[in-house]
């Protein structure tokens, strides 16, 4: 008698990253990272950023441009797929599961992306890692697998659809192309270099070829005006590889000298006295204003085939403080400038 059991493999995608340059991953202290650790909370905070990211243009546009209703889809959407914490009724479980694996091995071309440890006190290094880095931990090169595995139905019997399934994928895919993980991440430590993901349907796709990236990008949606009330791709999005080599710490020390010098100009000088600084476009606080704000510019050091690196730069231009704080808009137009004092640099994405 042949008893046939039901071993239906759970719907799941597979990614391959690259950690390209130093991961501060850790607890809220700094001195508590383990460099053997790879967090899976840490990543799934950094894939519901990109999700939001890559999804807006798309609830601002099914929402007919009404900001309010599309923040309020987009919100109900993230708890539904990511998981909502509540105490009352509208508590949701995830409809992903992140299985991570961090290789312990690495090859000699491998180590190559680490640089020379010598580097990692250089100036420009220096500079975006910013205080409190020295003797810290952190994760070195190396290769992350990461598995998502997705609940196709949830606890009330709905089953996740197919472009839930694909946008998840496309955040998973953003976060590799673009971002990072850890402490100074925003300015490119702990970068995750997206080379090879498996997705739920169809075939492996590989991101190691700039073509490859640019592809990707345009699929993403830039629809959305420049002006909206979270950190996503719009109409005013750039994205620029401003400098490549085969040294990922000689390349991220090369985007530190660059941006220092910018931000020291003298034509960027500071505004008179309680308004924000023409700088403050990279990012607060500055000494003499209070509020924060993370920098709309994400840097990014991406292994491409070959042995070879390229610093990618994205500026994703948001309303940049709330309405309320009486302080004036801030010109983006200043991280273009500065992105133009790279040399031969290629646009993946020029803003309309």
């Amino acid at each position: 008698m042949n008893i046939m059991l039901d071993l239906k493999k759970p719907k799941e995608a597979i990614l391959h990253y690259r950690i390209t340059t130093p991961m501060f991953l850790g607890e809220a202290d700094a001195k508590s990272v383990d460099a053997k650790i790879f967090r899976n909370a840490s990543y799934k905070g950094a894939l519901r950023f990109w999700w939001r990211a890559t999804q807006w243009g798309k609830f601002l546009s099914e929402a007919g441009g009404d900001v309010r209703t599309a923040l309020s889809s987009l919100h109900k959407k993230e708890g539904e797929l990511f998981g909502l914490a509540s105490d009352g009724e509208d508590s949701r479980q995830s409809r992903v599961r992140i299985q991570t694996s961090l290789l312990p091995e690495i090859s000699r071309i491998e180590k190559e992306y680490i640089g020379s440890e010598k580097d990692f006190g250089v100036t420009g290094i220096k500079y975006l890692l910013g205080q409190g880095a020295d003797g810290r931990k952190y994760i070195k090169s190396r290769t992350l697998q990461v598995t998502l595995q997705f609940h196709e139905v949830n606890d009330e019997g709905k089953k996740i659809s197919a472009d839930d399934i694909q946008s998840i994928e496309s955040a998973a895919i953003a976060l590799g192309l673009f971002g990072g993980l850890g402490s100074r991440a925003r300015k490119g430590l702990g970068s995750l270099s997206l080379q090879t993901m498996t997705p739920v349907v169809g075939e492996e796709a590989s991101f190691t070829k700039l073509s490859e990236i640019e592809t990707f990008i345009g699929k993403l949606d830039f629809s959305a005006s420049a002006e909206a009330p979270l950190t996503a791709f719009s109409k005013g999005s750039d994205i620029v590889i401003t400098n490549q080599g085969s040294d990922a710490l000689k390349l991220l020390g090369e985007v530190g000298v660059k941006m220092s010098e910018f931000r020291k100009a003298p034509e960027n000088k500071k505004e008179p006295r309680g308004e924000l600084p023409m700088r403050a476009v990279f990012g607060l606080p500055h000494k003499h204003i209070s509020e924060r704000r993370a920098s709309p510019l994400f840097i990014h050091v991406h292994a491409l085939e070959g042995g070879e690196l390229a610093v990618i730069q994205t500026l994703l231009p948001a309303q940049f403080l709330p309405g309320n704080t009486g302080t004036k808009k801030v010109d983006f137009g200043l991280i273009r400038k500065y992105l133009k004092t790279f040399e031969n640099t290629r646009e993946l994405r020029r803003h309309d």
